[in-house]
C-alpha cells in the first residue's frame, strides 16, 4: 500500500529544468536512497516531498496519518535546546508529556509489564530474561542475533508440538532441548584448574580463596 504518492511533479529554476513530470509511489516499509551528483535536484525533491518547497506542477499526496519530516544536511540547532528536544519539536506529543508518561511507568521496560500481565492472567510465575549483551553493557553483536533466532525458533517449534518442560540451548554447536529435570535445582561446578579460571585469576578476579 502506498503511503505517499508523487504525481507528475516538475520543477524549473530559471532556464534549468530540475525534473519534469516525475511520478512515483512510496510503500510502507520502503527504504529509498536518492543518489546523484551535485545540482541534480536531490535536495529539491526531498523538500518538495516534505512540503517545504512547492513544485511548479503536480502534487504530493500523503496517506491518512502520514507525516513527513525533513532533516537538512547542515541543520542549525537552537543553542538552548537539547538534541532530544530538537528531535521532538513539533511532534504530536510534546516532550514534557512524554517525560511525564515515562515518570509514571511502573516497570523498567515493556517486557516486565507483559510478564506482570501474564502472571495475573495465568496465576503462574513469569520471569524476564535479560539478554547477555545488556548484562555486559554493550549492543547486540551479530552472533547474539543468530543465537537468539536459533533458540527462539526451536522453542516456538516445541510449543507448536506441545512439548513442554524443556530448556532450549546450544549443545556442541547444535540447538537442542534439555529436560528441566536435568538443569533445574542443581549446582553447576567448574574445574578450578580449567583455563578459564586461570585466565580470570591472571587479570585479578578473586574467587574468595
Amino acid at each position: 500500500m502506498n503511503i505517499l504518492n508523487i504525481e507528475h511533479i516538475s520543477k524549473i529554476y530559471g532556464e534549468k529544468v530540475i525534473f519534469d513530470d516525475v511520478s512515483l509511489g512510496i510503500h510502507s516499509g520502503d527504504k529509498i536512497g536518492v543518489i546523484g551528483v551535485n545540482g541534480t535536484g536531490k535536495t529539491t525533491l526531498l523538500k518538495i516531498i516534505a512540503k517545504i518547497n512547492e513544485p511548479d506542477k503536480g502534487q504530493i499526496i500523503c496517506g491518512n496519518g502520514i507525516r513527513v519530516s525533513y532533516l537538512p544536511q547542515n541543520p542549525e540547532f537552537p543553542k538552548k535546546q537539547s538534541i532530544l528536544e530538537y528531535v521532538m519539536d513539533g511532534k504530536e506529543h510534546p516532550l514534557s508529556e512524554i517525560k511525564a508518561k515515562l515518570a509514571e511507568r511502573r516497570y523498567p521496560s515493556v517486557a516486565y509489564e507483559i510478564a506482570a500481565a501474564l502472571e495475573e492472567k495465568t496465576n503462574r510465575e513469569i520471569r524476564v530474561t535479560v539478554p547477555g549483551h545488556t548484562q555486559r553493557g554493550g549492543a547486540p553483536c551479530a552472533y547474539d542475533r543468530v543465537l537468539a533466532t536459533r533458540v527462539g525458533a526451536y522453542a516456538a517449534e516445541l510449543i507448536l508440538n506441545k512439548e513442554y518442560g524443556y530448556m532450549v540451548g546450544i549443545v556442541d554447536g547444535d540447538t537442542q532441548k534439555v529436560p528441566l529435570s536435568e538443569v533445574a535445582g542443581k549446582l553447576k561446578y567448574v574445574d578450578p584448574e580449567c583455563q578459564m579460571i586461570k585466565d580470570a585469576k591472571t587479570i585479578g578476579i578473586s574467587f574468595g580463596e
